[in-house]
């Protein structure tokens, strides 16, 4: 778990490291947009699922 911990830090400091972790991120957001606006099921399922969200952070407040 430590090697792991200190892989992930090196990577974090490392600008290319960076780099690559915003490029895998983005790739993965845009699939999953894919995904969504392709599925109406996807897209009510994700629609309940911000909706329940917001309503249980409106209730901490």
């Amino acid at each position: 778990m430590l090697e792991l911990y200190r892989k992930a830090a090196a990577r974090l400091m490392d600008r290319r490291g960076v780099s690559e972790l915003v490029a895998a991120i983005g790739l993965v957001a845009i699939t999953a947009a894919v995904v969504i606006m392709a599925s109406p099921q996807a897209k009510t399922m994700v629609g309940n699922l911000l909706t329940k969200a917001g309503t249980s952070i409106s209730g901490l407040f």
